[in-house]
């Protein structure tokens, strides 16, 4: 379930369940960087028989103090493969990691064009390195993308946190081990980026 927590009075309130999650597997919101959107990954229903997907994307709106009914995000990203870990830039092009067809995961990246999505385009190499790369966080001005990488040689011991930096032309740097100050010998995953760029969790 998504859980909930407010910020009244300058204390953290006591988490709760979000009023539209509780019944699936809801997981891994991501609010869009001016808070008018928020993504989550679900297994709920999408009353689609085309959809083959286990997992689909979610798309919510910013109605006042609440948010709209969640509604499947559909194609081109839902549907065949499982996709989730969504991450969207300022620009509201969306980072995601999706199923391959060898069973690795990799980063894909679907362009917002008025407001539409595109055909999502697999990263490359640079980004997609070996079978297994996911959760990817991309930063609100698209300037870099931090990715949870498992399976590499220069790891500290099992997934760590990778960085490869975008130029203006769109070229991704080779992603780099973000070094011991971010990386254990266990599990890093997970990591977002705040809105202002100032903090990553």
């Amino acid at each position: 379930a998504i859980i909930k927590i407010e910020i009244i009075n300058n204390i953290w309130s006591k988490p709760e369940v979000a009023s539209f999650s509780g019944i699936y597997d809801d997981t891994s919101p991501c609010i869009h960087p001016d808070g008018t959107q928020l993504i989550f990954e679900s297994n709920r229903p999408v009353g689609d028989t085309l959809n083959t997907a286990k997992e689909n994307f979610w798309l919510m709106h910013r109605v006042g103090d609440g948010w709209s009914e969640p509604e499947p995000l559909g194609k081109p990203i839902n549907g065949e493969k499982n996709v989730y870990g969504p991450s969207l830039a300022r620009n509201g092009n969306l980072y995601f990691t999706k199923k391959t067809d060898d069973g690795g995961d990799a980063i894909f990246r679907s362009k917002s064009i008025d407001g539409q999505y595109q055909m999502p385009e697999k990263l490359p190499e640079n980004v997609n390195s070996v079978k297994h790369q996911f959760d990817a966080s991309i930063a609100p001005d698209e300037s870099y993308l931090i990715v949870p990488v498992y399976g590499r040689e220069d790891s500290n011991g099992s997934t760590d946190y990778y960085i490869t930096f975008r130029d203006e032309h769109d070229n991704w740097s080779p992603i780099k081990n973000m070094g011991d100050l971010f990386n254990t010998k266990k599990v890093e995953s997970g990591p977002y980026i705040t809105a202002d760029g100032k903090y990553i969790f």
